[in-house]
């Protein structure tokens, strides 16, 4: 069909999510183009005393095209804890600062910018034990993305871990 949905939060929308109590207030705009299979848009994110989140993207779902652009400043991963369903009984903790861009074009994939994560925490279910790490950079550049080595726990294993996903043909 040839439809155009287009939506703008032009001021603070507060946003509630029951079962987890998260808080947040929202920002921005989008529009979807379904004749064209087009999307278009840009979100503004900040979470009460747990940091602010930023994306802004384009593409179309009909050749799986996209470019997409996220800032975060002092992101509390307790946030994501709260979205995921209960029964995944997965808990997260950290702070995260960083700024990332990712483009995927003619079946390649683009990537520059860099993440750091302070303080991180996984534990749920499918874990026997809590994944941690006091600091770690995840860097990313046309060709590659790169998890810059540091030190990981897993229980009461401690390990050097870094890696390296190159990208493209």
């Amino acid at each position: 069909p040839n439809l155009e949905i287009r939506v703008r939060l032009n001021e603070n929308t507060r946003v509630f999510i029951e079962p987890s109590q998260l808080e947040f207030f929202v920002k921005g705009k989008t529009s979807l183009n379904l004749a064209k299979s087009k999307f278009d848009g840009l979100v503004h994110v900040e979470l009460p005393d747990q940091g602010k989140f930023f994306l802004k993207g384009k593409g179309y779902w009909d050749g799986f095209e996209f470019k997409a652009k996220t800032r975060l400043r002092k992101f509390n991963l307790r946030a994501l804890s709260a979205i995921l369903p209960n029964d995944w009984q997965v808990k997260t903790r950290g702070k995260v600062n960083g700024e990332l861009e990712l483009e995927i074009k003619e079946g390649n994939l683009k990537c520059k910018g860099g993440l750091v994560i302070s303080d991180f925490l996984l534990s749920g279910q499918a874990l026997k034990e809590n994944l941690s790490t006091k600091n770690t950079n995840l860097n990313c550049s046309d060709n590659s993305i790169k998890l810059i080595s540091s030190s990981w726990a897993y229980g009461p294993w401690i390990a050097s871990f870094g890696a390296e996903l190159p990208l493209g043909n």
